[in-house]
């Protein structure tokens, strides 16, 4: 939030949003929210959760009225189970950006390949009992073909549904 307000949204690089218009208010509003917190953001609750990533990310369980449950996490690396103990999602959205030769680069800058998205899967399998579809972003696009190729091994291993995300999906929950 500081670093947004400081560096992005601070009247040179854009307006700053956050300040108040005196007939239509602030276009946006921050507000921090506490990990492993529930909140309610219009008809979701929504529950923050750290994830292991090079700079303090977070990942965030969405349910809804209905009761339907997604998990998304944008920049993570292994080491998700804190976040399975907490979460029972009916979908998970996270990312895998590199395939499986550069897993030691990408380990360090906190992000997946496949195998270790396969590792992940794996482990919340084993606290969860169950596995629910995932759908995958943050692809080098440069080499999605492999990253395509090694998860259809992961997934066929796991014996679930992962699929690679792409700009103009539709989900149904």
């Amino acid at each position: 939030m500081d670093a947004l307000s400081r560096y992005i949204l601070n009247g040179e690089v854009y307006p700053d949003f956050t300040e108040k218009h005196p007939k239509r208010g602030s276009s946006i509003e921050f507000h921090l929210m506490e990990p492993y917190i529930a909140e309610t953001i219009q008809q979701y609750q929504v529950l923050a959760l750290p994830v292991h990533h090079a700079v303090p990310a977070t990942g965030y369980q969405l349910t809804s009225l209905e009761g339907k449950r997604l998990f998304y996490t944008g920049d993570t690396g292994p080491g998700c189970s804190s976040c399975w103990e907490h979460i029972s999602p009916d979908l998970i959205i996270t990312e895998v950006t590199m395939p499986n030769r550069y897993e030691d680069e990408i380990r360090d800058a906190g992000h997946l390949s496949p195998r270790l998205l396969g590792e992940e899967l794996a482990q919340f399998r084993r606290i969860k009992s169950y596995l629910p579809p995932v759908v995958l972003v943050h692809m080098n696009p440069q080499v999605e073909d492999q990253i395509r190729v090694e998860v259809e091994a992961i997934a066929r291993e796991l014996g679930t549904t992962i699929t690679l995300g792409y700009e103009g999906m539709t989900i149904q929950l």
